[in-house]
């Protein structure tokens, strides 16, 4: 029970901190340009993986795909990306895969390692940045 607390605690703090940079005139889009990325996949499609989405949407990055433990169709329709099973042998070349789900971030990056060289960076370093 603790554990989900953290986990929502810390996904609110991520989300709070962007709204208020986002409302001081910053935008995520800043990270990906100034780090000369184009094409990225984000791992997770709970609130803060859609609340990416909807940012990214229409600042010109390229969401190549997305990686999810749980692929359904009602997910797949919320996304216009392909949406992939963590549990795929391997991941489609992209330049970036940012993980939302920041409270698991090290087990991802560990599952991750295993199927793809593609670098993994965290939401949560991307809110922080700049």
């Amino acid at each position: 029970m603790q554990e989900e607390i953290d986990r929502a605690l810390k996904s609110k703090l991520i989300e709070n901190t962007w709204i208020v940079k986002k409302n001081m005139g910053w935008s995520i889009r800043s990270f990906f340009t100034d780090n000369k990325i184009s094409h990225v996949a984000i791992y997770g499609l709970g609130a803060l993986g859609l609340r990416l989405y909807d940012d990214l949407e229409d600042s010109g990055l390229k969401i190549d795909y997305a990686i999810d433990q749980t692929v359904t169709e009602e997910k797949q329709s919320m996304v216009e990306f392909p949406l992939l099973s963590s549990s795929s042998d391997s991941f489609p070349q992209t330049e970036l895969i940012i993980v939302t789900p920041v409270q698991y971030y090290w087990d991802i990056v560990k599952l991750l390692e295993q199927k793809t060289d593609i670098p993994i960076v965290s939401l949560e370093d991307v809110v922080a940045y700049g």
